[in-house]
């Protein structure tokens, strides 16, 4: 569903993405609606005198229209039109929002300081793009399929994972003061190749190596470190890799099953570095102090691994779907795409399954609980609070 509100009542289709800012503001793709939409936890002195008090998170649309307009043998432009929003990032300054317009195989960007009513900006510009306007519904042969964003300083990573490909977009290299000097065609923006194998577009597979000679099988979440170096969600490998900045990439923790990795279900198991077993990840996120955080997707679960590549399960069991809250291992999630941590080290997962977006506060005793901001009924959430 959609409808923009309190937690309790606000409904989502499909989240695909979601990111924090250090004001703890939440953004999420909202794909199926073909929105952006933003999760504020509204504060009301309980003393006022109008009788207020704590109304929780209330959900807008921030940007997006919801429509689409498909005619041949072009997509008309319209600045608040997406098609299937995936990946986010934003910088650390909390004003821009970077996004996946996926099936646009575009990146853009929202001024989150702007009003969206009278600036251009705030409607979102195109940073890059590869495909002719013919092309831009879907993924076309000269197209690029933007999933999942990273931001480290002023690079931007991009996940294909159409193409299984890495690619970075220098920003400071490729825009210009004022937005509205951006040139009309896309001289000098395009995204540049940083891992992932040449010249063969939609080949897939599993090596490491220097940049170029990589393979991955559909990398969707990425997230660098502390250092600079970049973390994959390799899905379909059922690992995560490391991508150092010059593009190096290994293996970093997970077992790759051999040529028949793409048809096997991966597995489940804690364990240190390539002794661990994953299903399908899909979102992945770092904390401050070199942790990273995992949506085990396939699992249901969500899975730590520290600077020493141990594996742990932190909230929900292995295999036990749901939209339960409560203590962390008796959570339970529904196919988890994305996750995001915030500079508390608090996590908020997309429970895309359950159309929720979930909350797990790391108590000061080392628990850890899951809260809700949405209702799986509704497809939306439910903000009271779990206890011991």
């Amino acid at each position: 569903g959609y409808r923009d509100g309190p937690a309790s009542v606000a409904e989502f289709d499909t989240i695909e993405a979601i990111a924090v800012d250090r004001a703890l503001h939440v953004y999420v793709t909202d794909m199926n609606n073909h929105r952006i939409r933003k999760i504020v936890d509204q504060k009301v002195d309980r003393r006022d005198d109008r009788g207020g008090h704590d109304q929780g998170p209330i959900v807008t649309t921030l940007w997006g229209s919801g429509m689409i307009r498909v005619r041949r043998p072009i997509i008309p432009e319209n600045p608040f039109h997406m098609l299937a929003p995936s990946g986010l990032a934003v910088d650390n300054a909390g004003r821009y929002l970077y996004v996946a317009d996926t099936a646009r195989a575009r990146i853009r960007r929202v001024n989150l300081s702007a009003s969206r009513t009278d600036s251009m900006d705030a409607r979102g510009i195109t940073l890059c793009t590869t495909g002719r306007p013919e092309q831009l519904f879907g993924c076309g042969v000269d197209s690029f399929c933007p999933y999942g964003l990273a931001l480290n300083g002023t690079v931007l990573a991009i996940s294909d994972s159409y193409y299984h490909h890495i690619n970075i977009f220098h920003l400071d290299k490729a825009l210009p003061s004022d937005p509205n000097d951006l040139p009309d065609d896309d001289t000098g923006r395009e995204a540049k190749r940083l891992s992932g194998i040449r010249d063969l577009k939609h080949y897939h597979g599993y090596l490491d190596g220097e940049a170029g000679e990589a393979q991955f099988a559909s990398p969707n979440g990425i997230a660098y470190d502390r250092n600079g170096n970049l973390f994959v969600a390799d899905t379909y490998n059922h690992v995560i890799r490391k991508v150092d900045r010059f593009g190096n990439t290994r293996s970093w923790c997970g077992f790759h099953w051999g040529p028949k990795s793409l048809n096997n279900k991966g597995g489940h198991v804690d364990g240190v570095a390539l002794l661990a077993r994953f299903r399908q990840p899909q979102g992945i996120a770092a904390d401050r102090s070199g942790n990273l955080y995992v949506a085990d997707t396939g699992n249901h679960v969500i899975r730590k691994i520290t600077p020493a590549r141990e594996v742990t399960t932190v909230a929900g069991r292995v295999g036990l779907k749901g939209t339960k809250d409560g203590a962390s291992l008796v959570a339970r999630f529904r196919s988890p795409n994305a996750i995001a941590v915030d500079r508390k080290g608090d996590l908020y997962v997309a429970d895309t399954g359950n159309h929720v977006v979930r909350k797990i506060v790391f108590h000061h005793k080392g628990s850890r609980h899951v809260h809700r901001a949405g209702n799986k009924d509704r497809a939306a959430g439910n903000t009271t609070p779990t206890t011991n």
